[in-house]
């Protein structure tokens, strides 16, 4: 019964396995030791918790939680963790930071610690709660999903966790959520700057007002045949109740290009359906060299003319983002000189493990303190905008992978220097600007 009485929790030396004796204890004296965790088991724990105030049972279902959580952890790392350079302890300090503590923090005035049992949770209000799995258990309904499940789905629409990811270039949302989250007015920028095919910007803003349309009301029928939130995927039925005339396969293949091009815009990283797919996956030491790839116009200029373009599209789009996000950067060195000196070594081109090295701080410091990812992002996409427009790049306007690789050959040039002992663009930026006592 190792399910309902041991915790993966996050402590001062990582992830860890918890045992817990009072959890094995109560577990024992139920009399269900030798057998395997079950919805059956899960719900069991959950009545006895609300028929009397006692922390045990929900302790039990908060070690039976912590699991999935750390499974899900996992494929998320497996997915996205090199790519987005995601930190696995600062995942895990959003998701199990339960300690197996009896008591809660409680949002009173002022602050106190209450007993972690189902009637604290029913009486709680909107005021987030601490840890993660009391979120997840004053919101869970066994009507509508297992335990595991619905940690899963609430780890993965835990706000606080999407921000951070967010921040690290990677949105965790479907496709068709998306869609139905994206005004009409996003859409028509994205696609006047990443769409292509046989849509125009008018007839993309179409298919999805008429998306949007139905969408809420087929997502609701699907909770009420399922009981589950999650799992929509628009039908045959609902595809071709948008677009009568043409192929449902079509229907459909036009409205993921629309969530290509929001991703692209809005977090200038995309989820891949694999890692490592061969499509678009770049090397990034070679990122300088892929962009003839991307540009297979037949009188396109030549290599050291198409490097004049990228660079001057490159760098007006740094002359136009960069001056006020540096200013208000250098308001807070005054108050904060290692972070001052951060934005010098990397200006001079240090890793970011050097940097942490100089400035006596874990990396993790130094890459929320530069935010590369966000600003590389926004200036790829600025300086993509620019460029699609030339006659070099036409063919990105009709191909949403085309204009992903450009995206992301632009992004890897501003961070990566094309040879050993250059400074790559941004950097050199940093250190022509930066302003120094």
């Amino acid at each position: 019964m190792e399910a309902y009485t041991q915790l993966r929790t996050l402590g001062a030396a990582g992830l860890r396995l918890k045992p817990l004796p009072q959890a094995a204890a109560y577990v024992q004296q139920q009399g269900i030791e030798a057998e395997a965790p079950s919805p059956g088991l899960d719900l069991d724990f959950w009545e006895q918790s609300q028929a009397r105030p006692d922390p045990l049972p929900l302790l039990c279902l908060r070690c039976r939680l912590s699991d999935p959580l750390h499974q899900w952890l996992q494929a998320l790392l497996r997915r996205h963790g090199q790519q987005h350079e995601l930190e696995p302890t600062a995942i895990a300090a959003y998701l199990l930071d339960d300690d197996g503590s009896l008591q809660i923090p409680w949002p009173t005035e002022p602050p106190s610690r209450q007993s972690f049992t189902h009637a604290l949770l029913a009486s709680a209000g909107p005021a987030p709660l601490h840890p993660f799995s009391a979120e997840v258990l004053r919101s869970w309904d066994p009507r509508c999903s297992s335990l595991p499940n619905w940690g899963r789905e609430r780890a993965q629409s835990h706000p606080p966790l999407k921000a951070y990811l967010r921040d690290s270039g990677l949105l965790l949302i479907t496709d068709w959520a998306l869609l139905a989250d994206s005004s009409p007015k996003r859409v028509a920028e994205v696609w006047e700057s990443f769409g292509g095919g046989s849509l125009s910007t008018a007839q993309a803003v179409a298919l999805h007002g008429r998306y949007r349309e139905l969408y809420r009301t087929a997502k609701a029928a699907h909770r009420q045949a399922t009981g589950r939130i999650s799992g929509w995927r628009p039908d045959s039925t609902f595809l071709l109740s948008l677009a009568p005339d043409q192929p449902v396969t079509e229907t459909r293949q036009q409205l993921e290009a629309i969530a290509r091009a929001i991703r692209l815009l809005q977090s200038g990283q995309w989820q891949r359906s694999e890692v490592g797919d061969p499509d678009l996956e770049l090397d990034r030491r070679q990122a300088a060299g892929q962009f003839d790839a991307v540009s297979n116009d037949a009188e396109a200029p030549d290599g050291e003319q198409l490097r004049a373009q990228i660079d001057a599209a490159l760098q007006r789009a740094m002359d136009q983002l960069l001056p006020a996000e540096l200013a208000a950067e250098q308001k807070r060195f005054s108050k904060a000189p290692e972070k001052q000196r951060a934005w010098q070594l990397y200006g001079e081109g240090l890793s970011q493990r050097e940097i942490a090295a100089r400035c006596d701080h874990k990396q993790a410091w130094v890459s929320k303190q530069l935010d590369e990812k966000r600003r590389a992002t926004a200036i790829a996409t600025a300086a993509a905008a620019e460029l699609v427009r030339l006659p070099a790049f036409h063919s990105c306007t009709a191909s949403p992978q085309a204009a992903t690789r450009l995206h992301e050959a632009l992004r890897n040039h501003l961070v990566e220097p094309e040879q050993e002992g250059c400074v790559a663009p941004l950097r050199l930026w940093i250190q022509q600007n930066l302003q120094t006592p």
